[in-house]
C-alpha cells in the first residue's frame, strides 16, 4: 500500500472519530428524545464507518503504518475506494 493511500485511511479513521464525538456529545446533551436518538444513531454509524476503515487497512495491508495525511485527502481517499470491495449497508 502506498504512503497516501495509508495517509488516507488514517484521516478517514480520525474523521469518523470526531463524527462519533460530535454526535455523541450531542445525543448526550439533548433532553428531547427525538433529537437523542437521532444523534445516538449516527454516532452508531460512525463507530460502523470506523469498523469499515479498519478492515480496509487489514484487507490492503495499511496495518499500523497508518499516518496523518499530507495533501489532497479527497484524491487520497478516492484511491482507496477505487480499488476496493466497498460496499454499502
Amino acid at each position: 500500500m502506498s504512503t497516501v493511500q495509508s495517509e488516507a485511511l488514517r484521516a478517514a479513521l480520525e474523521f469518523e472519530q470526531r463524527g462519533h464525538d460530535y454526535y455523541k456529545r450531542i445525543a448526550d446533551q439533548s433532553e428531547n428524545p427525538l433529537t437523542k436518538g437521532v444523534f445516538a444513531g449516527l454516532a452508531q454509524e460512525e463507530l460502523y464507518h470506523m469498523d469499515r476503515i479498519r478492515e480496509l487497512s487489514e484487507e490492503t495491508g495499511a496495518g499500523e503504518s497508518l499516518s496523518a495525511p499530507a495533501g489532497s485527502l479527497e484524491d487520497a481517499v478516492r484511491l482507496i475506494f477505487e480499488g476496493s470491495e466497498w460496499t454499502e449497508r
